[in-house]
């Protein structure tokens, strides 16, 4: 698995963190104890962008066509699995019948998966869908067919379906086999790699056809909290959350936000909260408290 996919894993990060399509400032909002706010976002500006856009745009089938590679080395390892233990008998080398082989193989209850796609079924069906559903627009582009490049990669296959890429759309494609090529690679899939994971999925949801996660994309702004211990041993920590949707007005363009609660006692940090916003409730107060279950997957201290 590693040999098949260390290439494609590694080309589509390096375009996807050079690039940088998704937004890269730097947002946040202290929210202090009286209430008062401070608002700072640095932003990335270049005057040669228009220039770099341009060449970004050039390299839109070359993404495309290698996101798609990266999902088919995924499925032809998955196949490969199936044929050592004999459930299949050969691995076909068309795409095509590579996504019948692995449909009969789910349709008559034989599909066995990987433990990440296994324990995350609902992500192992976008991904599927996406080598099911876009292999004929990679096709297109291979063969020179019907596709324009513009602000978008528009890809037409030869039963008239169009798709339409935008540049974080596309680039979401290429974080997508990339995070899943890794994750496969290393047999592990933490929590904020799979939120990550499942936004760049919500991207690709006109391809895919699933419902959406929902999730706050990664690049959010972060608003920041401290708030002082209710109590000790463990210590308990309330949050007013009507302030931190408050102060997320000052970012109107964003989809979401990671609310960074740093939880003092004395004067020393104690405790730390990273949550993002699509877990918060849209009124009232949470409670954090250092021994308890609730909240605690989102805990960095």
């Amino acid at each position: 698995m590693e040999e098949k996919l260390d290439y494609e894993t590694w080309i589509l990060s390096f375009l996807s963190e050079e690039i940088e399509p998704f937004p890269s400032g730097d947002a946040r909002a202290e929210i202090n104890e009286d209430g008062s706010k401070h608002i700072a976002v640095a932003a990335k500006t270049s005057i040669s962008q228009a220039r770099v856009d341009k060449i970004v745009q050039r390299m839109y089938p070359l993404v495309f066509t290698a996101s798609y590679k990266a999902l088919d080395m995924q499925m032809e390892w998955i196949l490969e699995e199936h044929d050592s233990q004999g459930i299949i008998n050969g691995v076909p080398w068309r795409f095509s019948d590579k996504i019948d082989k692995l449909e009969d193989l789910e349709k008559n209850n034989n599909l066995q998966l990987p433990s990440i796609y296994d324990q995350e079924k609902s992500i192992y069906d976008r991904v599927f869908a996406l080598f099911r559903d876009l292999n004929d627009h990679r096709n297109t582009i291979i063969h020179g067919e019907d596709f324009e490049i513009s602000d978008e990669l528009e890809i037409t296959d030869r039963n008239g379906t169009t798709f339409q890429f935008d540049t974080e759309e596309l680039f979401a494609f290429a974080k997508v086999a990339s995070i899943t090529g890794d994750s496969l690679k290393s047999g592990s899939l933490n929590p904020h790699t799979k939120r990550e994971l499942q936004a760049f999925l919500d991207y690709l949801d006109f391809a895919h056809g699933e419902p959406t996660y929902g999730c706050t994309p990664p690049w959010s702004p972060i608003l920041e909290k401290e708030v002082e211990a209710e109590s000790e041993d463990p210590y308990t920590f309330e949050v007013d959350i009507e302030d931190i949707w408050d102060a997320f007005k000052a970012f109107p363009d964003a989809k979401g936000f990671y609310l960074n609660v740093v939880g003092t006692s004395g004067g020393e940090d104690v405790a730390e909260y990273r949550i993002p916003s699509d877990a918060l409730p849209d009124q009232g107060v949470i409670s954090l408290s250092t021994d308890s279950k609730s909240w605690s997957e989102w805990r960095e201290v």
